[in-house]
């Protein structure tokens, strides 16, 4: 029986040796790991946040960078740390000595749990939620100018992406158009398809990008407007690079609306209107 158990360490040794089975090290609870993002969230600059408890933040945006560091008893400049990561939620990028970068993915979320070793002792854990855009809202920014013989609407919005706990400024946004509905048929003169930047844009600090909203039109072809409305919506879908999920649906809505009375005396008026991101454009011009 003594000559089996000796057999059975001998074997277990063994396996340690060649790798087959890891070394795992001790737990020293005087080793710690801070961390700092390299951005700070929407929030800061929206909200005034706490400079250096925003960059303390564990839940993070798609895209982020963070610079972790480890700390504790017997950790100097002559210390090289083993960093180990676990999660769909980013990778690590090991810059030698006692710290490394946390890449968040840019298509993954989840969690990413980290760990490091050195000195043959193991650090405590510290976990990061990666998460992504979840919906968007638009808010005026100002008016472009109408040029000359023309009536409409034409307005450049800035559209913010949430959450804006995190910053999503590596990353940049899509938008897909996905028809329209109904088709504007009962206009006597053609309306322009919706032709959406096919390029993507990057987003800013304040999770912003900027969105032109018109409808700018003749002032001959408005005056062929039967009386009544007539309403229409593009589909536009909003996604990241590298993501078939779209983080935001939205209509933008035309309404074009003639109100003609004859009598004494008589009147004509016709108005013009654009939605999006529920925020809504208008546009009155009188004919008489």
């Amino acid at each position: 029986m003594e000559q089996l158990k000796n057999l059975y360490w001998i074997g277990i040794s063994f396996l340690y040796f060649v790798g087959v089975l890891p070394i795992t090290a001790e737990e020293d609870q005087s080793l710690t790991i801070t961390s700092e993002t390299d951005d700070y969230s929407a929030d800061f600059y929206i909200k005034g946040t706490d400079p250096k408890t925003d960059k303390e933040r564990t839940t993070i945006g798609q895209g982020e960078l963070v610079t972790i560091t480890l700390t504790g008893k017997n950790v100097d400049d002559t210390t090289s740390a083993k960093w180990l990561a676990s999660g769909s939620g980013g990778s690590l990028e090991e810059s030698g000595g006692t710290s490394a970068t946390l890449k968040a993915s840019k298509i993954e979320t989840g969690g990413v749990t980290i760990h490091a070793e050195a000195n043959g002792k193991r650090s405590k854990e510290l976990t990061f939620n990666v998460i992504s855009p979840e919906d968007a809202e638009g808010q005026k920014e100002k008016d472009n100018p109408i040029p000359s013989g023309k009536i409409g609407v034409d307005v450049l919005m800035n559209v913010t992406v949430h959450p804006t706990n995190v910053s999503f400024s590596n990353l940049s946004v899509v938008e897909e158009d996905h028809g329209t509905v109904p088709a504007p048929d009962s206009l006597p003169f053609p309306f322009p398809d919706h032709e959406s930047n096919p390029e993507a844009v990057s987003l800013s600090a304040l999770n912003q990008f900027q969105d032109n909203v018109a409808a700018v039109l003749p002032a001959a072809d408005l005056y062929l407007l039967p009386n009544g409305t007539v309403q229409w919506d593009w589909i536009c879908k909003f996604r990241t690079t590298g993501v078939d999920d779209f983080f935001k649906v939205t209509n933008q809505t035309f309404s074009l609306i003639r109100d003609r009375k004859l009598g004494l005396p008589p009147s004509d008026k016709i108005s013009i209107k654009v939605k999006k991101f529920d925020v809504e454009f208008s546009s009155e011009s009188k004919f008489n």
